[in-house]
């Protein structure tokens, strides 16, 4: 049901978030690699899958997401990711963003709630 993540969830800023799960120790790489993972696989066109590669591959490089760095268990997700083509020019002109996120909403409190429960 997700058709993207919006550009918020993966951020930095919202790593606290990842972090702390409505006052739950939450696993930023076991939540990042399922939410991202399941996101990709339902993601309905190509120019989605390149947002949410997008920012994926920001926050994974980032300096304040160390634990996704490098990590091998994201390999198989970054190996899927590294075979999309993508247009950066085209990636923030795709859909309805009330409706992306409606649809994250969902996508994030199923994948949450099996990591938090």
């Amino acid at each position: 049901h997700c058709k993207a993540i919006p550009e918020t969830t993966l951020t930095t800023e919202y790593l606290g978030h990842w972090r702390d799960w409505n006052g739950y120790p939450a696993s930023v790489l076991h939540g990042v690699k399922e939410l991202v993972g399941r996101c990709l696989k339902q993601a309905s066109s190509t120019e989605l899958k390149c947002g949410l590669k997008e920012r994926f591959d920001k926050l994974r490089n980032s300096a304040e997401a160390p634990e996704l760095k490098n990590s091998t268990e994201l390999s198989e997700l970054v190996s899927n990711m590294s075979k999309l083509t993508c247009d950066k020019g085209k990636v923030h002109q795709s859909g309805h963003a009330s409706m992306r996120r409606t649809m994250f909403a969902w996508c994030t409190l199923t994948v949450m709630t099996a990591f938090c429960a």
